[in-house]
């Protein structure tokens, strides 16, 4: 068989966690593979420094990477001159650009076998849409989301508004309809679909018919042991670690591994109390509060070696109200950072009407909590 053609626009040296899915899956397999790719441009990524073994089976053909279009069409024209030397291609995304390339290859050499592997959906992306309002909130719809008077209904202020907001929605919308497009068109015309799990394959082929859902197989994240680091192997069987290769951010969270059925007060799992978690995976958002998660957990840890329990700070610090936060059953939980909402109001701070005056009372309120906490804490 002659050598498949694989066109992505990450892979190492590039840092990305597409890339690294796209190094595994191609390492573990018993094809040869050309990946037309780019090691210049680390636009989107987390650097381009990703140092891994080279692949026996796999020959990188580096383009031009200025851009996203310069590489589009360079990689068009490759395969344009080699065309003869494959029979299989695959375009591995994001970006959407790789299955664009396999649009204007397909067109160009109908036999070939085009296999579209998916990392994120292209349309309907939930990164996305949970920045993103589809309905305008001065809609007449929303009378059935919240109440609604009928002098609100008619107000012509109301609908006025309406019109401004789907003004300033109309190229918001229109890109999205594009993407829906976009994806039906690469789904319609791939051979094959590879998804990461089946729940991407039942979101992303909801609307589509049964010929479409034929071509589609679920491809698992690989685990591929070679590359942890050795060094951070536990020193003896008791010890509990977590290694993760990739990234983590405010979106891309562990929340639903770590939200408050599994993580106490303590900053430990309920079920094993000698496993203590810090930083954004607990659902702190920030550098800062981060920092003081891992302060928390440090002090949780050297509590239960001098054999006594300490109890989290109190609601009223900043600290606390995070931690009161991240540990409440919540099917809506999003991760948290510091901000004076969260903390709890008396009605003597409540009856303060300068802002900046309230605030400052409810700072100096935490900072009383906080200071006695730590005077007990140290007894």
């Amino acid at each position: 068989m002659k050598r498949i053609l694989v066109i992505s626009w990450y892979f190492p040296p590039i840092n990305s966690s597409e890339g690294l899915v796209t190094y595994k899956l191609l390492k573990n397999s018993k094809y040869q593979y050309d990946v037309c790719m780019q090691d210049s441009n680390d636009s989107w990524s987390y650097g381009k420094n990703e140092q891994l073994p080279e692949c026996g089976n796999v020959k990188k053909i580096c383009l031009q990477g200025e851009s996203l279009d310069t590489w589009k069409s360079a990689a068009v024209e490759y395969f344009r001159k080699h065309q003869n030397e494959y029979d299989i291609v695959m375009t591995r995304s994001m970006p959407p650009e790789s299955h664009e390339i396999g649009l204007e290859i397909k067109k160009m050499k109908p036999g070939i076998t085009w296999i579209a592997s998916f990392g994120d959906p292209i349309a309907n992306n939930p990164f996305v849409l949970k920045g993103m309002q589809t309905m305008s909130p001065y809609s007449l719809q929303m009378r059935y989301v919240r109440k609604m008077g009928i002098r609100e209904m008619i107000s012509p202020v109301r609908e006025m508004k309406n019109l401004l907001w789907k003004r300033r929605q109309k190229a918001p919308l229109q890109a999205l309809e594009k993407e829906r497009t976009l994806e039906h068109n690469i789904l319609s015309n791939c051979d094959k679909i590879i998804f990461n799990n089946p729940y991407q394959k039942k979101y992303m082929l909801s609307s589509c018919g049964k010929e479409i859902a034929k071509k589609a197989v679920v491809l698992p994240h690989s685990f591929d042991a070679e590359l942890y680091d050795a060094s951070i192997a536990p020193r003896s069987s008791d010890k509990i670690q977590m290694v993760y290769i990739g990234h983590l951010d405010a979106t891309r969270t562990p929340r639903l591994f770590l939200k408050a059925r599994v993580l106490s007060a303590q900053l430990c799992l309920k079920a094993h109390p000698n496993v203590f978690f810090a930083g954004q995976i607990t659902g702190f958002e920030g550098y800062m509060e981060s920092a003081a998660s891992g302060l928390l957990a440090a002090h949780q840890m050297l509590a239960r070696l001098k054999g006594r329990e300490l109890p989290p700070p109190p609601a009223a610090t900043m600290c606390g109200a995070l931690l009161d936060y991240i540990t409440t059953p919540n099917k809506d939980f999003q991760p948290m950072g510091a901000n004076m909402g969260i903390l709890p109001r008396t009605e003597e701070i409540n009856s303060i009407r300068d802002k900046r005056e309230r605030y400052m009372a409810l700072s100096q309120a935490a900072q009383d909590a906080m200071q006695a906490w730590v005077k007990e804490y140290e007894a």
